[in-house]
């Protein structure tokens, strides 16, 4: 339910409501004005509302506005004559039928503010995790560190791992030299699947297959096949297409060849496939429409190596999905190798902290239990910056303060 910012006494204090503005126009203050209605309406103490943004800095700025807000509260109703300014306060003074009650509540709110919980996300699920450890399941000194040496450690005893699982074929060889051209090093792939394990919601574009070494063999099979036969037949193949009526071919020919010879000659999988290998197809050779307008159909004699192109130009067309694969691959036994050793460990990053707090609420038993207990410890939630929560944040909140 969007609402706008005219007062916070429009805004009624529903199971969930999301306010809606452009910077500048009151969304932090209008957080200020529910935390101090709903110390006096639900009549609750600082430590059950929860309050939270998304930096350390912004964390400081708000905790430093509400304190004053409940300051300029309490002076409102103690010191007789004051006028308020703010719409706010004039609106809160009208409200207030138990004047006493009020300031009884302020007075012990501004006292024991330190308890107050705003805090920033990761802060809250630092703190789930330590206060609620029975239910979470997670060890009771839980420290947090901003170094993943775990992930480092995971990323060069994967790269070992991988080296030597792929060094005694020919595909596995082909398959580590598509590694190292996505990241030369174990500090190179951290680097690139970093965001992937920070972000686990995020979707890796692309297929994968399903069986990358099987994929490579088969490319390597075809591969082989066609440098034979160049090689065995290099001088009829030659004649073929110098003297086929293919539209503008041989003004070409040379430059094409010249890839096309290049490609043969590698040895290290450095190329994929070269650029002319199209020119070298049966499916472009045989194509009566490539000929020239007064070409013969019959000029193009038939060989296995265009045969070969084509079979081999069809299989290549697939080898992006390489890449996509050895991410995918690298992203799971890193992050596995990653818990297993954290596991070991009171260490977590700032990142663990949220996707933790989400695997126990999303867990069948704990999660309920979990989930229940902190509704009942914290019954109301402020978000401050709420178009910053990402979809492991949104996650958490919906399930501790679902719709109903």
């Amino acid at each position: 339910m969007k609402k706008t910012l005219n007062s916070v006494y429009d805004i009624d204090c529903s199971p969930r409501v999301l306010i809606e503005a452009n910077a500048g126009t009151g969304k932090t203050y209008t957080i200020t004005g529910l935390f101090v209605r709903l110390l006096i309406e639900n009549k609750l103490t600082v430590d059950r509302i929860l309050v939270m943004t998304f930096t350390r800095k912004a964390t400081a700025e708000l905790r430093d506005r509400i304190f004053k807000q409940l300051r300029e509260c309490l002076k409102i109703l103690e010191v007789p004559g004051v006028e308020p300014s703010e719409p706010f306060l004039r609106l809160f003074k009208d409200h207030i039928t138990d004047q006493a009650e009020a300031i009884q509540i302020l007075k012990s709110a501004i006292r024991d503010f330190d308890e107050s919980n705003v805090t920033t996300i990761h802060g809250f699920c630092q703190k789930v995790l330590n206060e609620e450890a029975l239910t979470a399941g997670t060890p009771f000194e839980l420290e947090v560190t901003q170094q993943d040496d775990a992930f480092v450690q995971a990323a060069e005893d994967y790269w070992r791992q991988f080296i030597h699982r792929n060094s005694d074929s020919e595909a596995g060889l082909y398959y580590t030299a598509k590694l190292l051209a996505l990241a030369s090093s174990p500090a190179k792939l951290k680097e690139l699947i970093a965001p992937l394990i920070s972000k686990s919601y995020a979707d890796l574009k692309g297929e994968i297959l399903h069986n990358p070494i099987e994929y490579l063999e088969n490319i390597l099979r075809i591969r082989s096949q066609m440098k034979q036969a160049w090689f065995d037949d290099e001088a009829v193949i030659l004649d073929i297409l110098t003297k086929c009526d293919v539209s503008r071919y041989q003004q070409h020919l040379e430059s094409r060849l010249a890839k096309l010879r290049e490609f043969l000659r590698d040895e290290n999988y450095t190329i994929d496939m070269p650029g002319s290998l199209e020119y070298f197809t049966s499916e472009y050779l045989y194509n009566k429409d490539n000929l020239k307008k007064s070409g013969n159909p019959e000029a193009v004699q038939p060989h296995p190596f265009f045969e070969l192109c084509q079979d081999y130009s069809t299989i290549i067309s697939d080898i992006s999905k390489i890449d996509t694969t050895l991410i995918s691959e690298s992203l799971s036994e890193i992050s596995r190798i990653r818990e297993k050793t954290l596991n070991d460990t009171y260490l977590v990053t700032y990142d663990d902290l949220l996707k933790n707090v989400l695997k126990v609420l999303k867990d069948q038993v704990r999660g309920y239990e979990l989930s229940k207990a902190l509704l009942r410890k914290y019954p109301f939630a402020l978000v401050d910056e709420f178009q910053d929560t990402d979809p492991i944040q949104y996650e958490i909140f919906d399930r501790i303060y679902p719709k109903e």
